[in-house]
């Protein structure tokens, strides 16, 4: 059986590890289809995150269960995000970005993050994928892997 496409847009002036992506959406469990992923500045996030979810705000990430056929999901990143927050923590950018394409690809597989339970098995999820991509991962400043829920 092949395994499913992943494909990687970028539509912002940084450029981003699109290998990184594809490999920790892959991580995150078997894909039900192909999944595309659209690395984003904090502007357009935002439009996506007020138009369809109906916050007015920047966020990491928006996840969409497709609604046509051949595509399991489309995930929106934002890159500007992902760089505070590697800052914030002392991680490299890269591991963010890889961070926030696990977290698209676990909302598509059901798991969510509303409640605090719900939250912990989804951060649980997070760092068993992220393990299986970089290995073991240490922050070096307070917050961990995942300082505040999305």
């Amino acid at each position: 059986m092949r395994t499913p496409a992943v494909r990687v847009f970028n539509r912002q002036r940084r450029a981003v590890p699109s290998a990184l992506l594809r490999r920790a959406a892959r991580a995150a469990g078997p894909l039900e289809g192909p999944v595309e992923i659209t690395v984003v500045d904090d502007r357009a996030i935002r439009a996506v995150n007020r138009d369809f979810l109906g916050h007015d705000r920047a966020t990491d990430v928006c996840t969409f269960p497709a609604g046509e056929p051949g595509l399991w999901g489309e995930i929106l990143i934002s890159a500007e995000t992902a760089a505070r927050e590697a800052r914030r923590r002392g991680l490299p950018t890269a591991r963010e970005l890889a961070l926030y394409a696990v977290h698209g690809v676990l909302h598509l597989r059901g798991l969510d993050d509303r409640t605090a339970a719900q939250r912990r098995a989804m951060r649980a999820a997070e760092s068993m994928a992220l393990e299986a991509v970089f290995g073991t991962l240490r922050s070096r400043k307070k917050g961990g892997l995942r300082g505040r829920p999305s």
